[in-house]
């Protein structure tokens, strides 16, 4: 046998044709015969995957402590903790020395003016190894009752050889200087300071050893200096403290060291070993901004990441900082400097040198360095990695079940389906087998996390839901399923060590919170996006419960505390208003158990949620019940487990709808309690509803749910009311929560109140005026809280609209609606609107919703207009102006308008290579016209389609119109002559297919371009209700829908054309004028006869650039098209069409205009070939975010462009500028969805003009800045 001591040693690389190293030689066999070996290391060295495959490739072999083809399994692990606890070794504790380099300055001006060799950050340190090394803590508090006289002995690790022994000198020079300035009953730590290193013989070594060894008094210290050779093999038992002076790139050096102060001493009977880490700190300096500093402060975290991989105990230790907000003590952060002035003996005053940061000052520096120390340290990706895992797990575990149910043993199926018809009768019709199936999954896989985060509740034994789920699970517990979970105990043990410890309520609720919001939404990304699950701040939860509560007292002379107010969240999530209500204070002691017994209610449709708020819910209140226990003198540990019986998995919109049959032969316990809750009068609703919005592509197989009488009451209230021709937003999720809330309010006498935080699109929404209409009309009072956050808006509007209160949940407008309905019918509303705020971020916003009640804000009372309008009123003299144009209304300026071109698949069938796009559609077309092949017809339904064939979307980009031909059984054809130009966005001409079959919708675009050849001009303007400021460009092309980036718009041709009456073959269409002859007739009446259709054509385009036009009617232009007045004055009206003309003409032509003359650097060792010279990949702006040098692009690797004028910045179109446009689209993007690769080099090579991307940077410069000087000349607006 073999014994390899230090084992981590024999740990490398062996490279071909190199000879090994005689550590690595110790695995040869040949070289050194045994019949077995015996590794021991107190720091397994481990290599990366990256490393490893690295040396596969490069034909290297590696030696790593996880390869058992060469290490062997492991044999016998002791960890440091379990070490600790057996008495082999003394703890450690980890002392961070924070010194204020200003007082060290000051009072250490001398020394370093007088001695070359020391600075102030060396002087800092040493200052700060002082105050370690005499255990003082903060305010010179002993850093331990038991263990607090002065250490003796210390060992010093420096970078390298010559810094330990410029060390060594400065602890004794600085060590002087303390003692001899220190104030009256000060430490008086004497410090004596050796260098050793490896060119030092045994003799001379072991003679530094022996000096460190012996007893020099217990006011002295004495530090040994050394770069690396005292890290291993050196038996210090009586060592007290180990200092890191410098940064450590090795962990197992670090671990090695710290081996050294945690040998047991039987002489000195110490309790702790320490770690010493001093850095000096800018005190008067924001202490987050400093710590940005990564090198300065590296030392630090190099440290604690390696005791944290060797240390099983310290990822709970960082939990405990991260969700407690304490320690345990390992990690002490101690302030070093001034503490006030003292008197140097002479009447004048000197900084003392020991005293330490003001209490308050050094809290701030701690605070800011745990918090700091969880991002570096903890483990920030924990929840994000595991669900990677899991999501694999999962649906491997989906195939096992699904593979049971189609087997030869007929009884699962059988009793699958009595399990699956319990489901959908509790929950909705339209859950799946595959959805039932999932939900198994979710149970068998969560339900450790669930024991181990709560281990003292028995949550499964009472809950209903988690009984039947183990009982269906049961039945499948002979096909041995937990062989596949069996892999996550590595998961389920870390769940208990990230929550051992955690004992405040606030740290159990954030594990719950990333559970829910970096755990689920990853491991089981489906169920989330089909509800949009965002969790809610706790100041936006607490603040609703005050103002429900407020409204209460004001409305109706009750409390949320009073018997008969019954509480439900109809979306409870994690059950956060819940637990956030019990937890309030607004519950009396007294009424607390009848409360949570009888008259709170939660419903939850998502079975994990469901499960963590009614575990969440439950471990509350028994925390409640045992701090009452405890305040009145009885045993917290006799208080019994009370299960929460008023949650419900339910749908909540389903549980409601008329003709719902419920479950009465599975989930029995469960729907008992639909029943309970429906008879009751439920005086308070309150939630976040979820936010989603439906599918965003047919192959999510994901499409939200239908509910006939929920959608019935929607569509004669709220769509009834809507003056808006597309009201299907009235359905999403959020606005069906709305309506039902109010139906089951409405539905009581007594009335009651409603609190929901929620998008705020109805506030100001094109289609919600009936919404806002119908509210007026059903409630006594309306409270509107608008959070705002809008970030569909870009520039200044983005940056007035601040922060996001969801974070990253959702990028819409956020606000709170609190709604009251007193018993008795509605004769007058009253509407009270607050608004935030410009200019908040997410903390700013948070705060002062935390510090705000309904009394406190100041609400303006708002009168909505007829139109429904509560914000951004309409100018009631613009509904006088004729429309631009408007179906079935012949006195309009133009006959008729479209949508830009829809087409659901936008990488599929735009892009900037005529060869991809040809590539592309012949792909899809294959793939579609195999499929249909292979189902042979035997596909009749939707759910069939998607049940059978591929949903795949790089294969397949499915929407409703391709399932519909599907279904008709129509195969693609592909025409190549349907490849066009399109104008995609901006100064951007894609090629695009332009054919019905793979287009959603091509609107009225069909009669604007019917051939190849048809030419045509136009405008597209913002459509109504988009985020975007109103903006309008001129286009010969066809645009896109989203022609503005998002949202819709519309396009005013200049002609219409239709099929030829001759009705030959070969006949072109027809060219109609679209500016009616009404229009003509007006403006010649107004102007004179001289004036053409053409001239109207470009007023209108000249007027809808006209600032003053803008600003006047903004608020109308966000709710409908344009309307167009005359102005007073022939020499108006002929200004603004000649300036309609040269703007029309300046855009369309932008391609052939003259670059500005930019300054372009070539830099050295770019391509001589102009194509590869000039190809991008992704531009930008000189300089970084939030200060970005818009005069000047980076365009590539090789070149530079300088010299953009900031006027070219104003010119707008919609939420970017002409340039902005430029770079935002001239990139080399990859669809996410389907791998689509749309590179813009490909247009310039196609087009052969290799400067096309370069030169158009330049022509859209000159646009902007021709642009604004016309913009300019307009006249002033006089109608």
């Amino acid at each position: 046998m073999i014994v390899c001591d230090e084992a981590h040693r024999t740990t490398g690389i062996s490279q071909p044709g190199a000879d090994d190293s005689a550590f690595v030689r110790v695995h040869d066999n040949n070289y050194l015969a045994a019949a077995k070996r015996l590794y021991m290391t107190a720091t397994p060295r481990i290599y990366v995957e990256d490393s490893k495959n690295k040396a596969v490739k490069d034909g290297v072999t590696v030696y790593s402590m996880d390869d058992e083809t060469i290490y062997g399994p492991e044999f016998h692990h002791l960890g440091f903790g379990q070490a600790v606890e057996m008495g082999h070794l003394a703890d450690y504790k980890v002392l961070i020395l924070a010194v204020d380099e200003e007082s060290v300055a000051t009072s250490f001006q001398d020394l370093i003016a007088n001695d070359e060799e020391l600075n102030l950050d060396d002087v800092a340190r040493v200052v700060g190894c002082w105050n370690g090394l005499s255990k003082r803590g903060v305010n010179g508090e002993r850093l331990s009752i038991t263990d607090n006289s002065p250490m003796n002995r210390a060992v010093a690790f420096a970078r390298n050889i010559k810094e330990s022994k410029a060390i060594a000198e400065q602890f004794e020079k600085v060590g002087r200087e303390l003692l001899v300035n220190s104030s009256e009953g000060a430490s008086k730590l004497k410090l004596e300071a050796e260098h050793v290193d490896g060119t030092f013989n045994v003799l001379a070594r072991s003679e530094r050893l022996e000096w460190l060894q012996a007893d020099a008094g217990a006011d002295v210290c004495r530090i040994l200096t050394n770069a690396k050779c005292l890290s291993e093999g050196v038996d210090v038992p009586s060592l007290d403290a180990v200092l890191f002076l410098n940064p450590r790139n090795s962990q197992v050096d670090v671990v090695q060291s710290v081996g050294r102060v945690m040998r047991k001493s039987a002489t000195t009977n110490k309790e702790y070993g320490y770690i010493i880490l001093p850095i000096a700190v800018p005190a008067s300096q924001d202490p987050a901004t400093a710590l940005n500093d990564n090198k300065k402060y590296k030392v630090v975290w190099d440290v604690l990441q390696a005791l944290r991989a060797h240390d099983d105990r310290f990822e709970a230790m960082i939990n405990k900082i991260d969700l407690d907000k304490k320690t345990n003590k390992t990690i002490d952060v101690i302030g070093v400097g001034g503490d006030g002035p003292t008197d140097g003996g002479n009447g004048t005053e000197n900084p003392g040198t020991e005293a330490l940061f003001t209490m308050a000052n050094a809290s701030v520096w701690e605070n800011a360095i745990f918090a700091r120390m969880v991002k570096k340290v903890g483990d920030r990706r924990y929840w994000e990695d595991w669900a990677k895992d899991v999501k694999d797990i999962a649906d491997r575990q989906v195939t096992r079940i699904k593979t049971i149910l189609n087997g030869d043993d007929p009884r699962p199926a059988e009793e699958f389906a009595v399990f699956l018809d319990g489901l959908r009768g509790n929950l909705n019709d339209g859950i799946t087998q595959d959805d039932a199936v999932d939900m198994l999954v979710q149970h068998l896989i969560t339900k450790p996390v669930f024991d181990a985060l709560f281990k003292d509740y028995d949550f499964t034994g009472h809950n209903p839901v988690s009984k039947v789920m183990d009982s269906m699970l049961s039945l499948l517990d002979a096909y041995n399923l937990d062989s596949e979970t069996s892999n996550l105990e590595e998961f389920y043990r870390s769940v208990r060590v990230r929550a051992e410890g955690i004992t405040s309520a606030a740290g159990k609720q954030k594990i719950i919170t990333e559970l829910y919001e970096r755990f689920f939404k990853l491991a089981f990304p489906r169920v989330a996006e089909s509800l949009g699950i965002v969790y809610t701040p706790m100041e936006v939860v607490d603040f609703i419960l005050r103002a429900v509560n407020d409204a209460l007292k004001e409305h109706f002379g009750v409390s949320i505390t009073d018997e008969g107010v019954h509480v439900l969240d109809p979306f409870t999530g994690t059950g956060t208003f819940i637990v956030r209500l019990l937890q309030s204070g607004l519950i009396k002691p007294e009424d607390l158990l009848r409360k949570y017994t009888q008259e709170l209610h939660a419903n939850e449709l998502l079975l994990m949620a469901y499960y963590i708020a009614a575990i969440n819910i439950e471990a509350t209140f028994h925390a409640l019940q045992q701090d009452t226990a405890n305040a009145t003198g009885e045993d917290p540990a006799g208080v019994g487990y009370e299960s929460f019986d008023g949650i419900v998995l339910t749908d909540t919109f389903q549980m409601t709808e008329d003709g719902d049959v419920l479950d009465t032969r599975v989930f029995t316990g469960n729907s008992d309690r639909v029943v309970e809750q429906n008879a009751l009068d439920i005086r308070v609703i309150i939630g976040n509803p979820p936010y989603s919005v439906g599918q965003s592509s047919g192959n999510d197989n994901n499409a939200n749910l239908k509910y006939p009488t929920l959608d019935e009451s929607i569509r004669t209230t709220y769509d009834a009311e809507s003056s808006a021709k597309l009201t299907t937003s009235l359905y999403d999720s959020y606005i069906r929560a709305i309506r039902w809330a109010s139906n089951r309010v409405l539905s009581s006498p007594n009335g009651g109140v409603i609190c929901f935080v929620s998008n705020g699109g109805y506030i100001d929404g094109n289609a919600a005026d009936g919404l806002r209409k119908t509210l007026a009309k059903e409630f006594h009072d309306i409270y509107v809280y608008n959070l705002r956050g809008n970030q569909r808006t870009a520039g200044e509007q983005s940056r007035k609209e601040g922060g996001k209160i969801f974070d990253s949940g959702s990028r819409n407008t956020v606000a709170i609606l609190l709604l009251i309905k007193r018993s008795g019918a509605v004769t007058e509303s009253v509407l009270h609107y607050k608004d935030i705020g410009d200019y908040l971020d997410r903390k700013q916003k948070l705060d002062t919703v935390n510090h705000a009640d309904l009394a406190s804000l100041d609400w303006e009372i708002i009168a909505p207009n007829a139109e429904g309008d509560w914000i951004n009123q309409r100018d009631p003299n613009y509904e006088s102006y004729p429309p631009i144009a408007e179906k079935g209304n012949p006195k309009a300026v133009f006959a008729m308008q479209s949508g830009g071109l829809k087409t659901n698949r936008d990488a599929w069938v735009y892009s900037s290579s005529t060869t991809v796009l040809g590539s592309n559609i012949a792909k899809l077309a294959e793939e579609y016209n195999g499929e249909l092949a292979r189902t042979d017809g035997t596909i009749k339904t939707i759910a069939q389609l998607r049940a059978s064939v591929t949903m795949d979307p790089t294969r397949i980009n499915w929407d409703g119109n391709l399932e519909g031909r599907f279904l008709k059984r129509q195969k693609l054809e592909v025409k190549n002559g349907s490849i066009r130009h399109g104008q995609y966005r901006p100064f951007q001409v894609q090629n695009v297919y332009f054919e019905r079959s793979l287009n959603n919708s091509i609107y009225r675009l069909r009669e604007m371009f019917p051939k190849i050849d048809s030419e045509n001009h136009g405008y597209y303007l913002v459509g109504p209700g988009n985020d975007k400021g109103f903006s309008v460009l001129a286009t010969s092309r066809i645009p896109d829908l989203s022609f503005w980036g998002s949202g819709q718009g519309q396009y005013f041709a200049r002609y219409s054309y239709t099929e030829s009456t001759a009705g030959t073959l070969f006949d072109a269409p027809e060219q109609r004028d679209n500016i009616t002859d009404w229009a003509l007739t007006e403006y010649q009446q107004t102007y004179g006869d001289q004036v053409s259709k053409d001239d109207i054509f470009f007023y209108v385009y000249g007027l809808l650039h006209s600032p003053e036009y803008r600003e006047r009617y903004a608020a109308d232009l966000k709710k409908q098209l344009p309307r167009i007045p005359q102005v007073k004055g022939k020499d108006a009206f002929d200004a603004i069409v000649t300036a309609g003309r040269a703007l029309s003409e300046l855009h369309v032509g932008y391609e052939d205009l003259e670059p500005y003359p930019l300054v372009e650097t070539v830099l050295p060792g770019a391509p001589d070939d102009p194509y590869e010279r000039y190809l991008v990949v992704k531009m930008k702006y000189a300089g970084k975010a939030g200060s970005w040098d818009k005069s000047r692009i980076v365009y590539n690797k090789f070149i530079d462009i300088e010299g953009i004028p900031t006027e070219a910045q104003e010119y707008m179109l919609g939420s970017r500028s002409g340039v902005d446009w430029i770079l935002e689209r001239y990139q080399v993007k990859t669809d996410k969805a389907s791998g689509i690769v749309n590179d813009p080099n490909y247009w310039s090579k196609e087009h052969e003009q290799p400067r096309y991307i370069i030169d158009l940077i330049g022509r859209v410069v000159a646009l902007s800045l021709e642009t604004n000087r016309i913009v300019a000349s307009l006249p002033a607006l006089d109608l």
